[in-house]
C-alpha cells in the first residue's frame, strides 16, 4: 500500500512539473560511409545532419513572458565520443546550444554556448546544399579567412560559449540577433557579432558581421529565394585581419527530381593566395518525414576542411553516402 502511494505521489509531481515547464527530447542520429584517397571510413558524427541528442523546454510565466531552456551535445556513435561542438570544447558535454533565456514582447534575452548568428548568414544562401552538413560546413570554412577549425575553443566555431545574445522580436519580416562573448576562455579571445534577416515578396535575405579580438572581422551579404519549385540563392563573405583581406562566396540551386527526391549543387571560392574551390553535387531521398538517405560528391581545390564530421581524408574528391533520422 506504502510503495502504491509513493508511486501515485511520484506521478503527481512529474504531472505537476509537466504542466508548469515543456520539455522536449530531441535529436538526430546520421551515419555516413566517406571515401577518398584516405581510404573508406565511417563517419558516426554525421555528414547529412550532424549527430546530436538534447533536451528543451519552456514555462509561461504570465504577462506574456516565457522562460526557456535548451541542452544540446553532439555526439560520434561510431566511436563513442562527443562531437559536433564548438565553443568550450567539442568534447565537452553540453557543447552544441545550451542556454537560459527569458522572451516576451521585446524579444529574447539568452545566456549560455550559443549559435553563432554571423554563420546563420553566410549559410543563407547554401540552399544547395540541401541542408546536408557534408556540402555546407565545408562551404562555409572556405568562404572565410583562413578556414575555421569549427570546434575546441575557438570562437571561429559554429557554437560560442561564454555569450550573451539579445533577439528582436518579428519586426514585420525584419528580425535581428546581436551576440556579445566577454568573458576569457582558453584562447583568450573575445567577439561581437550581429546579424539581421528580412523576408520580402519570397526572397530571404540577410547580412551580417562578425569581429574577432581587435584585428579581425568578417562581414557577409546572402540571399535565397524559390522560383517554380527550383531554389537558389548566394552568399559573398569579406575578411579583414592583420596584413590580410580576403573575400569568397558560395552560390547553389536545389529542386526536385521526383516525389520524395531533391537534387542539390553548390560552388564555393575563396581569392586566397592559394585559391580554395569546392565543387558539391548531392542527390537526398526522404523515406519518411523524419528519416532520409543522401549521396554527396565534393571535388576540391587546396581544401584543408572536406567534410562535417572532421573524418580525416585526403586528396581531391570526397564521395559519401549516408542515412540521417531526426526524433
Amino acid at each position: 500500500m506504502k510503495k502504491t502511494q509513493v508511486a501515485l505521489a511520484a506521478l503527481a509531481l512529474v504531472a505537476s512539473s509537466a504542466a508548469m515547464a515543456q520539455v522536449t527530447l530531441y535529436g538526430a542520429v546520421d551515419a555516413a560511409v566517406v571515401k577518398s584517397d584516405s581510404g573508406t571510413l565511417l563517419s558516426g558524427g554525421g555528414e547529412g545532419n550532424v549527430s546530436y541528442w538534447g533536451i528543451r523546454g519552456s514555462e509561461d510565466l504570465g504577462g506574456g513572458l516565457k522562460a526557456s531552456f535548451q541542452l544540446e551535445d553532439g555526439i560520434n556513435f561510431a566511436n563513442q565520443a562527443n562531437d559536433n561542438g564548438g565553443g568550450a570544447s567539442t568534447t565537452s558535454i553540453f557543447n552544441r546550444a545550451s542556454f537560459i533565456a527569458l522572451g516576451g514582447g521585446f524579444g529574447q534575452v539568452a545566456m549560455g554556448n550559443q549559435f553563432n548568428p554571423y554563420v546563420g548568414t553566410v549559410l543563407t544562401g547554401a540552399v544547395g546544399c540541401q541542408n546536408l552538413a557534408g556540402c555546407y560546413v565545408p562551404a562555409y570554412f572556405l568562404t572565410g579567412l583562413n578556414p575555421f577549425s569549427g570546434g575546441g575553443t575557438s570562437t571561429n566555431a559554429f557554437f560560442v560559449n561564454d555569450t550573451i545574445t539579445y533577439t528582436t522580436p518579428d519586426l514585420g519580416g525584419l528580425s535581428a540577433t546581436v551576440m556579445n562573448k566577454r568573458a576569457p576562455d582558453a584562447d583568450a579571445t573575445r567577439l561581437n557579432a550581429v546579424a539581421a534577416s528580412y523576408s520580402v515578396a519570397g526572397i530571404n535575405l540577410s547580412a551580417g558581421t562578425m569581429h574577432l579580438n581587435a584585428d579581425r572581422r568578417e562581414t557577409s551579404i546572402a540571399a535565397n529565394t524559390t522560383i517554380n519549385g527550383i531554389s537558389f540563392g548566394g552568399s559573398y563573405v569579406m575578411s579583414k585581419a592583420a596584413g590580410a583581406d580576403q573575400k569568397g562566396y558560395l552560390i547553389g540551386a536545389s529542386f526536385p527530381l521526383m516525389e520524395n527526391l531533391g537534387a542539390g549543387i553548390n560552388y564555393a571560392q575563396n581569392d586566397a593566395t592559394t585559391k580554395v574551390k569546392q565543387i558539391n553535387v548531392n542527390l537526398k531521398y526522404s523515406l519518411s518525414k523524419s528519416t532520409s538517405a543522401y549521396l554527396l560528391y565534393s571535388s576540391f581545390d587546396n581544401a584543408t576542411v572536406r567534410t562535417n564530421s572532421g573524418v580525416t581524408t585526403s586528396g581531391d574528391s570526397v564521395t559519401t553516402i549516408g542515412l540521417q533520422h531526426l526524433f
